[in-house]
């Protein structure tokens, strides 16, 4: 990923994992947003996912609206 790009994580993954994905993001410029999605298939096909975001505010105020093409709510619980 280039410079500034922003990696937006849809994995459920430990927080160990995520802790260490958003600091090799930040050691290269790129932004890190861990946005697990409830929804389940059905969800997806029909644009509404729920999507819990975590990260930087800006960051999430950037991408925020990409994801309502597929998400009905998203929101930033924590920065």
């Amino acid at each position: 990923m280039s410079e500034a790009a922003i990696f937006v994580d849809h994995t459920y993954v430990t927080a160990k994992v995520t802790k260490e994905m958003s600091d090799l993001a930040a050691e290269f410029g790129i932004g890190f947003v861990d946005a697990p999605v409830s929804g389940g298939q059905a969800g997806a096909e029909n644009g509404a996912l729920s999507i819990m975001c975590g990260g930087d505010a800006d960051t999430y105020s950037t991408i925020e609206p990409v994801m309502v093409a597929y998400a009905s709510v998203s929101a930033l619980i924590a920065p």
